[in-house]
This record gives C-alpha cells, structure tokens and sequence, in this order.
C-alpha cells in the first residue's frame, strides 16, 4: 500500500517539477501515512472504529493530527530554501496543516465510519477480534430528515450568492444544530457536505491558493475556524450519539428488569401455589392411607380387609401419579431443549401402551391418522405434552358410560402454512365454555370429583411454549373435546 502511494505521488509530483527532484518530494505521503497506521496500531491497538468519543479522539490525533503535523514540518524542507523561504518556513507549514486536515478530517472520518460495516461484511476488517458493534449506524431515510435537507440547501445558497467571509460562522451554528439534534452521522455528513462547498468549489476555480493572499485577508483564521468547526461538531456528535445509545440501552434494561420482575412475581406466585397444593395433593392421600391402615388393624372380616387393601393400593396410585407430574413438571421447566427426529406415530403408539388398560377400555376405539410422521423437536417435551393431552383424553373418554360403543379416541396430524398441527379427539364429558380458559391454569380442576391434580395440561402448556410452539382447545359440554398442539415451522 506504501509502495502505491509513493508511485502515485511520484506521477503527481513529476508534473509540478520540484527543484529537489521528484523521487524525494513523492515521500511525503507515504511517510505521512506510515506513521499514522502507525500510531494506530501500535497505540490505539488497532481497535478504532469510531463507535465511541474515544475512538474519534484516538483517530483524530494519532491517525490525523500527528501525521499531518509531520508531514507539514517535512514538506517544506524537501524544497530549495533561501533565506526568504526560511523567514516564511512556519507560515508555509501551518497553512499546510491546516489545509490538510481539514481536507483529511472531511473525507477520512466519514468514509472510515460508513464503509467499516461493509468491510466487516466482506471479512477485511478485524472486526470479530473486539467486542461487538453496539452503535448501530442509522439507516438513510434517518439521516436525511426535513430539517437536515433544509439546512444543507441553505448553506448551498449561501455558498453561491454570498461572499464567504461574510457567512463562514453559519457554518458552525448550523453544524451544530445539526449535532445536537441528530448526532454523530448527520454531523460527519455536514463536514462533508461543508468541505466540497468550503474547499472543492473555490479549489476548482482559484487553484493554486495563494498564501500571502490568505494572510492578508484574514481569510487562515478563517480556515483555522473550519477546522475547529469540523472538530467540535464530530465530538459534540459523537458524545450525543452516545448519550443517546446509553439512553436506549438503560431503556431496554429498565424494561428487561421490569420483565424480569413480573416473570419473578409470577414465578413466586406461582411456587407458593405449587407448595400449597403439593404439600395438599401429598398429605390427603396419605391421612386416607393412615385412616386406612389404622382401621385393618382393627378389622377381622376378610371381605373388608381386602376392599381397605384396595383403597389404599388405589392411593398410592394416585400419589405416584401425582409425583411422576411433578417430575414431569421440573424435567419441562429446567432442562436444555435438544432438538431431534422424532417419528409422531412411534411416540403416540408407545404413549397409548402405558394408557390404555385392555380391560376396561376393550370397548375403547383407537383411530390414528398421521399425514405428517416426521418432525424435529424436543423428544421428552413433545413426549410430555402428547402424553397429558392423551391420558386426558382416554380418561374423559371412558365418562360417556350411555353409549360406550361409540367411545373412541382420534389422534393425527396435518400440515399447515407454518407448521404442522398434531389433534387429539375424544368424545367424552366435554368441557364447559365458561371454564375452558381456565384448564391450562397451574392445579385447575373443572369440577370438585376431577381425579387428577390438575397439573397435566398446565405442564403440557409450559412445555409446548418452550418449542415454540401453541396449544389449543375446542369443547362442547357432553359431545367432547379437541386439543390441538401446533409446531411451528422452526420445529417441524
């Protein structure tokens, strides 16, 4: 890259003429260069991407100030010196300065900062190597708002009907105005925008400038203004730019926090109905089982000893029932989702073997319909929801005791626009319409003689939200329910 800079100067120094020669006078640039890349590298660590004041502080002095500097002292001194060239030494070296940063600052600072997301993009940045980008640049319908367009225009007219020592401090008011309002991007545009009306139309027409000119007419503090001009509204723009980042972001942490407050109040209401209704469903069996055993112990007919067995076998059932739920509960809630091939008819045949009693449900009818068998998704959560909807199902089937021929259980699966929908059908007691939003609700039982604990649809629920999926209800008291359980596309 230093090698291209020198041949291009060296073809641009050859036709100017330089009484040192050519060769020496093109080193300018690549020395000047040199030490700005430098600088960044070695001191800013090459980590300088304008995302915050301390980026443009860094960029501006050791990637512009300094070298600019050098260079202004160096270049004078490869021309011929008399003694009246040395009289004019400083003079010819700090308008040089001036010039080039304002025309540096101008023109590197916004391509530096606009094209560094596009260079991140094609991987020719160490852009990974540091901490993520937490500016986000604003689009461009953002950045040229009304007012924006207004004050640009009007500085164009200036430029064109005015004399420019007669309106050069608009510029600043303007620039910052435009700062303040709109930051960091809508600033380095106005330098932009200002250096082509400022230096590229006067350099188009009065080229080359004169220096004892400019010093006669005051017009060098003038241009020492620009470059203050330029500085002051990029740091003012920066610093409002991120003021307004650290706003935002304060913002959206208030707001997680408030999140994470409510889920916290309701988590916590939540376990202290857990803990009540589980320290309930826990202790009634057992004060039966007790009141039970106390009882045998007391009891000589055969016949009643066996009936008491019974009851207590069927209480203990019921509590490992009740604990296999509250495992499933835990298991659901807490543990890594690890999506998976899962076949829908294995898993639903392997569910209605543990279900289904050969027995009492003989007159049970079965009716599988899977259009759609495969699907990716968590196998223990899909697991836990189909079992729930399923079990409940063949339990609620078996209450229609008026027509038991026709008691039947459907289970299948279509496909829809974004996803695909597993149904679960009986033709049981149904679910009134009044309580139906409610049956998903943590230990809701629909009437006082429900024999579960009221955890299972609620577990199936909390399941079915951590795939991303949804689960719905539709039931009419005495002609039965439907369950519908949808996997999204990003599942199936």
């Amino acid at each position: 890259m230093l090698l291209a800079l020198y041949l291009n100067s060296v073809f641009f120094s050859a036709r100017f003429g330089s009484p040192t020669g050519t060769p020496l006078l093109a080193t300018n640039v690549a020395v000047s260069c040199f030490i700005s890349w430098l600088l960044l590298r070695k001191l800013a660590k090459g980590n300088c991407r304008l995302e915050n004041i301390s980026d443009l502080v860094k960029l501006s002095l050791l990637g512009l100030m300094i070298p600019i500097g050098v260079n202004s002292l160096y270049l004078p001194l490869l021309f011929q010196i008399t003694d009246q060239s040395i009289a004019s030494y400083w003079t010819h070296a700090s308008f040089l300065w001036v010039a080039d940063f304002n025309t540096c600052f101008a023109l590197v600072v916004p391509a530096f900062y606009f094209l560094t997301p596009f260079m991140d993009k094609w991987n020719l940045t160490q852009r990974f190597a540091f901490k993520p980008n937490l500016n986000q640049h604003k689009p461009l319908e953002k950045i040229f708002t009304s007012d924006v367009i207004i004050a640009l225009c009007l500085l164009v007219i200036l430029s064109i009907s005015v004399e420019f020592k007669s309106y050069w401090f608009l510029y600043g008011l303007c620039m910052l105005y435009l700062a303040v309002k709109h930051g960091f991007e809508v600033a380095l545009i106005a330098n932009f925008s200002i250096f082509l009306l400022v230096y590229v139309m006067p350099f188009l027409t009065k080229y080359p400038l004169d220096y004892a000119v400019l010093a006669e007419n005051s017009l060098a503090n003038i241009h020492i203004g620009m470059s203050l001009i330029y500085l002051s509204s990029a740091v003012a723009g920066r610093v409002i730019s991120d003021l307004k980042h650290s706003e935002l972001v304060m913002l959206n942490k208030n707001k997680m926090l408030e999140i994470t407050n409510d889920e916290l109040n309701k988590v916590n209401n939540e376990l202290d109905r857990f803990v009540y209704s589980v320290s309930h469903d826990l202790s009634a069996p057992l004060k039966t089982i007790k009141g039970l055993v106390n009882i045998s112990r007391i009891e000589s007919n055969a016949d009643k000893l066996k009936s008491y067995v019974d009851m207590i076998d069927n209480r203990v059932d019921k509590l490992e029932t009740f604990i296999g739920e509250v495992i499933d509960f835990s298991k659901s809630s807490r543990r890594e989702i690890n999506f998976e091939n899962i076949s829908l008819e294995k898993m639903t045949n392997e569910i209605l073997e543990i279900h289904i009693d050969p027995q009492q449900d003989k007159e049970l009818e079965i009716i599988k319909d899977f259009r759609v068998d495969a699907v990716v998704s968590d196998r223990l959560l899909l697991r836990i929801i189909l079992n729930n909807v399923i079990s409940n199902a063949i339990k609620y089937s078996r209450r229609n005791d008026d027509d038991r021929n026709s008691n039947f259980v459907s289970i299948g699966s279509e496909e829809t626009n974004d996803g695909i929908n597993i149904r679960v059908v009986d033709n049981g007691e149904g679910i009134p319409e009044d309580i139906q939003h409610k049956v998903f609700n943590m230990f809701f039982r629909g009437t006082m003689t429900s024999e579960g604990s009221g955890l299972g649809l609620y577990i199936a629920k909390e399941a079915i939200a951590r795939i991303r999926g949804k689960i719905l209800i539709n039931s009419k008291l005495g002609k039965g329910s439907e369950f519908i359980i949808h996997l999204p596309l990003s599942s199936v």
